[in-house]
């Protein structure tokens, strides 16, 4: 087995360059196989190592903290963030798909978040393919899943500012 250091080395290049897994290959003397289940499985070893630290899970009081700066900076009441999805183009390694109109094809896959009032990644959802329409990236995501399960700590009501009354959350 390859060492830890060389492992995020292969990986980092991987992701800093437009390098094939056969160039890594050949570059770090490993099976291309080899060399994608290594980028891989450091991608989400370094996933599950940061992830806790650099976006946590949000509990209430960071969605309420949220809903507050929403309300502070564009006063819009209740709004728990900024949803949006953007395609993230990969390049068609196979060759296998031609075309032969101009229309540029280009593969994707597509980034789903929900930012904070200044534009900040609280929950992120990678990997919908790129052909989907945004409703049905959002209604295949795990986003969806977690939100329809209520397993994202979402206030159940919120103080609507000027208002005697309180209302479900955006």
């Amino acid at each position: 087995p390859l060492p830890a250091t060389e492992r995020l080395v292969i990986t980092l290049r991987y992701l800093a360059s437009e390098d094939t897994h056969q160039s890594q290959s050949f570059h770090f003397r490993a099976g291309i196989s080899t060399v994608r289940s290594i980028t891989a499985e450091t991608c989400t070893v370094i996933w599950k190592i940061l992830q806790p630290q650099v976006m946590p899970k949000p509990n209430e009081e960071h969605w309420l903290k949220i809903a507050s700066e929403f309300f502070t900076r564009f006063q819009f009441p209740l709004c728990l963030g900024a949803v949006d999805g953007k395609h993230i183009r990969i390049k068609n390694r196979t060759s296998r798909v031609r075309s032969i109109t101009t229309i540029n094809i280009f593969f994707s896959i597509i980034l789903l978040a929900v930012t904070d009032a200044s534009g900040k990644f609280v929950v992120v959802d990678v990997g919908s393919c790129g052909g989907n329409s945004d409703g049905g990236v959002l209604s295949r995501s795990s986003l969806d899943k977690k939100l329809m399960s209520d397993k994202l700590s979402i206030p159940q009501r919120g103080y609507i500012p000027g208002l005697e009354a309180t209302s479900q959350e955006i």
